[in-house]
């Protein structure tokens, strides 16, 4: 393939990859690196592709597979969904936007069926970005209690994003 054909085909589907890879992990931040990676290997391997095939499913695929690599270097935070959900989210998403959308409003309704609590301490840690530590001096508790709060409330968002994507496995 013509590295002017390749780069059309990249540059077309940055959304799309962008959007995938945020659905799969919680924070801009780490879907940006994310992205940054994938693109680099999509560029090295952009022999192996071949004209005519999938684009859209081959640089899906490097993406979920950067994305695992990213989870497994963060792993010691604890902070991410289990790798078996992310492997179901990822072939979901794979799919057009609207699953995509799907996905993200799966998560917004099993956020929102958390206590206030929870949803705080979720804000607190995803969106201002605050380490267990800092949590812990804004809450008064000790960063033991902070990550084993942010442990459970993963859990439970896990096994409600499972549920209904079960649920919807299910129905025909």
């Amino acid at each position: 393939m013509h590295e002017d054909g390749f780069v059309e085909h990249l540059t077309n589907q940055q959304r799309d990859l962008y959007v995938y890879i945020l659905t799969l992990l919680p924070r801009a931040q780490d879907a940006d690196e994310v992205l940054q990676e994938t693109n680099k290997v999509l560029w090295m391997k952009r022999a192996d592709f071949r004209e005519g095939t999938n684009f859209r499913a081959w640089a899906f695929r490097i993406a979920q597979f950067q994305v695992l690599s990213h989870r497994k270097r963060q792993r010691r935070e604890h902070r991410l969904l289990s790798l078996d959900l992310v492997g179901q989210l990822a072939d979901e998403t794979a799919q057009p936007r609207d699953v995509s959308r799907s996905l993200v409003a799966i998560l917004k309704n099993c956020v929102e069926k958390l206590s206030a609590a929870s949803r705080e301490l979720l804000k607190m840690r995803y969106d201002l970005d605050l380490s267990a530590p800092q949590i812990a001096e804004k809450t008064g508790r000790s960063p033991v209690a902070v990550r084993q709060a942010l442990f459970t409330v993963r859990r439970d968002l896990t096994r409600c994003m499972k549920d209904v994507l079960d649920e919807k496995e299910e129905t025909p």
